[in-house]
């Protein structure tokens, strides 16, 4: 109700609940980042978000309209992939902001100033007797005390009255409007995507709307988003079925009750070095921060973890249902993420649940379903879409996978009619492990991580070679290459790639057939501790990539990397 005398509405792009509430506390001079519309704010960004809009039925709210109709119809014509015909650009977000912008700090004090008590409706004047005339769309705008009018202000009222004439409607004879009231909609209910996704996880809590802003991957991230928070439903029944089940599994989890790593190494420098004394290279970020360190640890499981997963599903035919996955740092091209891993501006607390776009690319993990040694995806809280059969929900539909690091534990197990695989299946042992449980719609694995051995030679019934490499391939296009950002500005000197886990191999003659066998026979142990090495955790290493411009790549002489 304290809403409903503003003319106009709007979301924001406020990513605080905290910051944008500060109002409740009473005045500040310096508001959050992005969230500084709180009256008394004199200093801070504020950021309106044009995907939830109010106009009430008022003269000033025509007005606000009008003008910001002037504004986009006075911008170069755009062409459909949107690049511009002059130099001049201006989208309805950004209109629409300016002509907030223009009048909101207006005052005399130059601070926001509100209408009532404590409330968040707030006044932006718009135009005045002393204005020296109207500001363009490429004016200034924001100047304390400025006198002009704000940009379409004038000129869409007159294009308003004119329209208003033909048709009898009030604002043909009234006056124009210098002000309106404005209201930030509440970022509590009218969720941003990072509060949505990124704070809550996904959960909705208060959010009666969300916006898939802060959102990484294009169409295909905002979709995917959508679909895990179940407020996608366009999907065809046949995106619920999958003729041999599903696969699940439990990814890389941080160690309980270990607290977070620091987010300052005291003794490094934090001197901004990048080329634009902003931030920060590669090399210097990394030192500078363990907990952006031990993230980047956490993400080499994490892929790690995915890669065998993805192998497990294809070779059972399965569809795998990816998992929330745990994170310590938050993804930004503001350097200023660093070093506390916390976007500028939010109330993210860590460690948390990130989204899949911050480790990979939704578009390309999207098309795995569509390659031999690939498997379809599925969202984390696939399971749980009332779409979703029933029967997946059901007890004793999911039958968990155990895993263990030897032949005798796994004997004793599958003794006890446990499904289990060891730390170092082969395909051939997958598939043979696995096999008794086909028909259960589910399955679900203990961990990933590590847990594929490699592929038997196709004249022992495995995959070979041929598996071997149409595998490596699709990864390489479809899992690997993400990376984290950014330590600076410049995109190419603040993004560290992602370790690659090391190939999969085929194996020796007569290896990955039997698992105690394996353990006894030499040459087949040798090369599952090889493996293993080669997937432990190491200190990464980032050295600058030749002569791409100010990127950076992991060090190439490092023993774990490659095939």
């Amino acid at each position: 109700r304290p809403l409903l005398g503003a003319d106009v509405m709007s979301s924001t792009d406020c990513t605080s609940v905290t910051g944008d509430e500060a109002h409740l506390a009473g005045p500040a001079p310096v508001g959050s980042v992005r969230c500084a519309y709180q009256p008394g704010n004199k200093f801070g960004h504020a950021a309106f978000n044009t995907g939830v809009l109010y106009f009430r039925a008022t003269l000033a709210a025509q007005a606000v309209a009008a003008a910001w109709r002037v504004m986009l119809l006075s911008v170069a014509e755009q062409d459909e992939l949107h690049y511009v015909r002059t130099t001049e650009y201006i989208d309805d977000q950004l209109a629409f902001n300016r002509l907030i912008w223009h009048g909101f700090r207006a005052h005399p004090d130059g601070a926001v100033r509100g209408v009532g008590a404590r409330g968040r409706v707030i006044r932006v004047l718009a135009d005045s007797a002393e204005s020296a005339g109207e500001q363009t769309v490429r004016g200034q705008v924001g100047e304390v005390g400025k006198r002009t009018t704000a940009p379409g202000w004038r000129s869409g009222w007159s294009h308003l009255v004119a329209t208003a004439r033909s048709s009898a409607t009030r604002a043909a004879s009234a006056p124009r409007p210098d002000w309106f009231d404005f209201a930030p909609l509440p970022a509590r209910a009218f969720c941003s995507g990072h509060v949505y996704w990124v704070q809550q996880g996904g959960q909705r809590h208060g959010c009666v709307s969300v916006h898939t802003t802060f959102t990484e991957g294009g169409y295909a991230g905002k979709v995917y988003r959508l679909r895990e928070a179940h407020l996608w439903l366009l999907d065809p029944p046949s995106y619920y079925e999958s003729p041999h089940g599903f696969l699940t599994f439990t990814p890389p989890q941080l160690p309980a009750g270990v607290p977070l790593p620091p987010a300052i190494n005291a003794t490094a420098s934090r001197r901004y070095d990048d080329k634009y004394s902003s931030g920060w290279l590669v090399p210097t970020a990394l030192c500078s921060s363990p907990r952006l360190r031990a993230h980047l640890e956490l993400a080499r499981r994490h892929i790690l973890a995915l890669r065998d997963a993805i192998a497990i599903a294809s070779m059972l035919k399965r569809t795998l249902i990816l998992p929330q996955l745990p994170c310590l740092c938050d993804r930004s091209e503001s350097p200023l993420v660093l070093p506390s891993c916390v976007s500028e501006g939010s109330d993210l607390a860590l460690p948390f649940f990130c989204p899949i776009t911050h480790i990979f690319e939704i578009y390309r993990l999207q098309q795995l379903g569509r390659r031999t040694a690939g498997a379809p995806i599925r969202e984390s809280s696939f399971l749980r879409h009332p779409f979703a059969p029933a029967s997946l929900r059901a007890s004793g539909a999911t039958v968990r996978v155990a895993i263990v690091s030897n032949a005798s534990a796994a004997g004793m197990l599958r003794a006890a009619g446990r499904p289990v695989l060891t730390s170092a299946a082969s395909d051939v042992q997958v598939r043979r492990a696995l096999s008794p449980w086909a028909s259960r719609r589910v399955l679900h694995l203990d961990s990933a991580e590590a847990i594929f051995g490699g592929w038997v030679a196709s004249s022992a019934g495995g995959g070979g070679e041929r598996a071997r490499d149409d595998f490596e391939r699709t990864m390489t296009e479809l899992v690997y290459g993400g990376s984290w950002c950014c330590s600076s500005w410049y995109k190419p000197s603040g993004a560290f790639p992602f370790p690659q886990p090391a190939a999969t191999e085929v194996l020796p003659d007569a290896c990955g057939l039997d698992e105690a066998r394996d353990e006894a026979e030499a040459t087949c142990a040798r090369v599952q501790e090889r493996r293993r090495a080669r997937q432990r955790p190491f200190t990464l290493s980032y050295v600058p990539n030749g002569g791409r411009d100010g990127y950076y790549m992991l060090s190439p002489q490092h023993p774990h990397l490659g095939s």
